[in-house]
């Protein structure tokens, strides 16, 4: 249904980070591969080293406004993603795990901007909210975290909704019509895959991002 029509997903045991401070871009870009933008709505997939260069995380880094960053990673690595970024920021930084205040879903397929856009007044047109981009949007009078990006090799967005106006979001977003897809799902919908993300069992901890065709998001 997600290839041809739209999915739901529920992704809420996401692990979410907040990070706050004058200095926090400038250490995100020291601990990320990727060039992390410091441009409110920006969105960068990005890994985390350790000191023999293997991978160390695999996350998502969002600048959700000026000097304030959410960095969101597996359910499964929640603890040792945290414990790594603790691990290397200065006390300068704010760190918070709101990983239990926010519920996620995921709207995934090429229907997807048609059917959020039929729910809310906010602008999702290909040109106004393009992609690996986020802002606030309004569903049903809720304020929404509305991300533009899909692991499903389709257009989709994240909805992250504060946990006490989750089943309001739920329903307005069809939740009782259409089908729930299982985490699991996402990887049998995937277009791309390499070491490290399609196999959360393997050990990734001495590979490096060149052996897992992750170049093309690491600084040179």
């Amino acid at each position: 249904n997600a290839r041809t029509n739209v999915g739901l997903f529920e992704l809420s045991p996401f692990s979410k980070f907040d990070l706050k401070g004058e200095k926090v871009h400038q250490e995100l870009q020291m601990l990320c591969t990727a060039n992390i933008k410091d441009i409110p709505g920006s969105i960068k997939y990005t890994q985390m080293l350790n000191k023999d260069g293997g991978i160390e995380a695999d996350l998502t880094v969002i600048c959700i406004d000026k000097n304030y960053f959410r960095v969101v990673s597996s359910a499964a690595n929640r603890e040792r993603d945290k414990f790594h970024i603790l691990k290397h920021i200065s006390n300068e930084i704010d760190f918070k795990d709101v990983t239990e205040d926010y519920c996620c879903l995921g709207l995934f397929g090429p229907k997807s901007r048609e059917m959020i856009s039929s729910i809310s007044n906010s602008d999702f047109s290909k040109d106004n909210f393009k992609f690996a981009t986020a802002k606030e949007v309004e569903i049903s009078d809720i304020k929404v975290w509305a991300q533009r990006i899909s692991y499903v090799g389709e257009l989709g967005y994240e909805l992250y909704v504060k946990k006490d106006n989750a089943k309001i979001e739920y329903l307005s977003v069809g939740g009782e019509n259409l089908k729930a897809l299982g985490i699991k799902s996402i990887y049998d919908l995937k277009d791309i895959t390499y070491i490290g993300f399609t196999n959360v069992f393997k050990n990734i901890f001495k590979i490096s991002s060149e052996n897992t065709n992750f170049s093309w998001g690491t600084r040179l």
